[in-house]
């Protein structure tokens, strides 16, 4: 609900989509910090990379490069060692 109670009543419905999308991430997110695992900074820096990615992807013209971004990011990142 963090991200859903943040939308404004005239938002598009892909900014509706993305915040949906961002709430189902925050049990894992949530997890992953009280196990110790990543701290609230980090966090934070995975929410706002993986909220600008779907962004993206929820534009009308999605662009091949903005998938080739997520797949390098998905295999750099430190959550995918985990």
């Amino acid at each position: 609900m963090r991200f859903l109670k943040q939308l404004k009543p005239w938002l598009l419905a892909s900014q509706i989509a993305v915040a949906m999308v961002m709430e189902g991430m925050l049990p894992e997110l949530d997890d992953l910090e009280s196990k110790g695992y990543f701290s609230r900074s980090e966090l934070k820096e995975v929410i706002k990379k993986r909220q600008d990615f779907e962004y993206n992807f929820k534009r009308r013209a999605t662009l091949k490069r903005d998938f080739l971004k997520w797949v390098q990011v998905l295999l750099f990142s430190p959550l995918t060692n985990v």
